[in-house]
């Protein structure tokens, strides 16, 4: 086993245990690194409280503490006075927590390049890698007259990086822009081999619950942002209902509002008693809730998320992963890294985004043969075993502090 490495891993934009893909991807890969005898020391989101310090897990050689922040971080979103206050505070929490903990590394997840990480690191001499999940930028700031000036931060930030990690080739393209190429790494999300497991018990009690018994089950799982397609997928049931009358789609997740949104349009094309909704439900319930479908579905829509359409599709959704290691035939959208997770006619099928009929037909093809639902799903998963999982991520992430550290 190589060195124990100590790590502060700095996520101000997360909230500790929050249930979206941000900190999932966070807690996946600082999880992985302690079972493989690392260090961590995470700081997150905090409660009111400003800083709070408890051991959070020791997991094998490897122990896993968290520090809640409560400072003010970013002179953009609560004023300059407020942040002159808040950032010297911070910054002297983390002098004092590197020294006395020795840590070797600062790995810090971009959100705003607010410079509180990159600022300690060059001070103590110690490296610095930004996890870039997201441009950011041309998100929250888009076609806004200020985006010039985030800009200008985000790429003098990824210059003064010592490595850069992204989880896709297309947003490695992106950050290239602002930076030398060869310093960045593509880390791909997926999922965890030893955890991700299905309930049969709990898949019954799902099964009796939302009356699916001897149906065939359409599956989509996500927030219901505008850009996952949850419209789409509801415009296409008519098409797939005609042919199928015993198919179900079941939304898993989602907001109040968003699933407020999707009831109403399934009212109005006469199709909302074949629609299933769960609202939010625990992570660990998930891998049941995919266990119990035929189909899986990830309908994004590039229209409606513009940033996406212009950049390109630069996520690699965990969702897809995790439809894939339970053995599931995935329908998606053709774009970015995609065909590379669900390569067509191999682990699912691909469409054009926002082409509702074209989805519908590959979904029916799916529930008509239940053959091909086997081949594409046991395919899937050997793919994932293969490529896709947090330990493979740590360890890639792992061999990237390793060498940083034998540079120095």
């Amino acid at each position: 086993m190589a060195k124990k490495v100590k790590i502060c891993y700095l996520a101000f934009s997360e909230k500790f245990l929050a249930p979206d893909g941000g900190f999932r991807h966070i807690y996946s890969v600082c999880s992985q690194l302690t079972k493989q005898g690392d260090e961590i020391h995470l700081f997150t989101k905090g409660l009111g409280k400003n800083i709070q310090n408890k051991r959070v897990l020791s997991i094998s050689d490897g122990r896993f503490y968290v520090y809640q922040v409560d400072f003010p971080i970013s002179p953009f979103f609560i004023g300059i006075l407020s942040f002159l206050k808040g950032f010297p505070r911070l910054v002297i929490t983390l002098i004092k927590t590197i020294k006395q903990e020795k840590i070797e590394i600062i790995h810090q997840r971009f959100w705003i390049p607010i410079g509180a990480g990159i600022f300690v690191a060059k001070l103590l001499g110690i490296p610095y890698i930004l996890d870039v999940n997201a441009p950011f930028v041309e998100e929250v700031f888009y076609k806004k007259r200020v985006s010039w000036l985030y800009k200008l931060w985000r790429k003098a930030v990824f210059k003064a990086a010592d490595a850069i990690i992204t989880t896709t080739t297309v947003l490695r393209n992106i950050v290239a822009r602002d930076t030398k190429k060869e310093k960045i790494l593509v880390v791909r999300q997926g999922v965890d081999l030893n955890t991700f497991k299905s309930n049969p018990s709990l898949e019954k009690k799902l099964k009796e619950k939302y009356k699916l018994d001897s149906k065939l089950i359409i599956l989509f799982v996500g927030a219901f942002r505008p850009w996952q397609g949850v419209a789409d997928l509801i415009k296409t049931s008519p098409y797939v209902l005609e042919q199928f009358p015993n198919a179900r789609f079941l939304f898993v997740g989602g907001t109040k509002k968003g699933i407020a949104f999707a009831k109403q349009l399934g009212t109005s094309l006469k199709i909302d008693s074949s629609l299933v909704f769960t609202g939010p439900v625990n992570f660990s319930e998930i891998p049941s809730y995919i266990a119990l479908s035929d189909v899986t579905v990830a309908p994004f829509n590039l229209e409606d998320y513009p940033p996406l359409k212009e950049l390109g599709f630069w996520w690699g959704p965990i969702k897809i992963f995790e439809y894939a290691y339970l053995g599931k035939p995935i329908v998606t959208i053709g774009a970015g890294e995609l065909p590379f997770y669900v390569p067509n006619n191999v682990a699912g099928l691909l469409y054009r985004s926002g082409n509702v009929q074209e989805l519908a037909e590959k979904i029916k093809m799916l529930l008509r043969d239940v053959n091909l639902r086997n081949v594409l799903g046991t395919t899937g998963k050997q793919r994932v075993e293969r490529n896709f999982t947090w330990q493979r991520a740590a360890q890639l992430t792992r061999t990237l502090y390793h060498t940083l550290l034998h540079k120095k």
